[in-house]
């Protein structure tokens, strides 16, 4: 249930429905697990939000902005193991580490490149 925190406050009676659906269907661990779930949220989500505020409030834009991209790509590969299985996201995860690296490695030839033929372009 790690992707409780994601649905907003007014889809929960639909959680606690389904939840109950499941336990009438006999799946009485995940309709535990959903109403647990919801119940902490719900008990919990006050102080989560203040921690969330404190922790945006400290932080300045450009560490901001690297928390978000490094968050957009856990979230990335945690969709693509969701859809596709493990080895998909490691095969994934492997390609695009070699991309950055290679990105980053000739990322000043390419600077001097520019700089050199900017009076040659055609």
């Amino acid at each position: 249930m790690q992707w409780l925190f994601l649905i907003p406050e007014e889809c929960w009676i639909i959680l606690i429905t389904g939840a109950g659906i499941c336990f009438m269907l006999g799946f009485r661990k995940v309709a535990l697990s959903v109403i647990s779930s919801v119940i902490l949220l719900a008990l919990l989500s006050p102080f989560i939000e203040s921690v969330i505020a404190a922790v945006f409030d400290c932080l300045n834009t450009p560490t901001l902005i690297l928390v978000m991209i490094i968050l957009m790509v856990a979230f990335g590969l945690w969709i693509i193991e969701f859809i596709f299985g493990k080895g998909a996201k490691d095969h994934f995860s492997g390609e695009m580490l070699s991309k950055t690296v290679i990105f980053i490695l000739t990322l000043p030839f390419k600077i001097i490149w520019r700089i050199v033929n900017i009076g040659r372009r055609v």
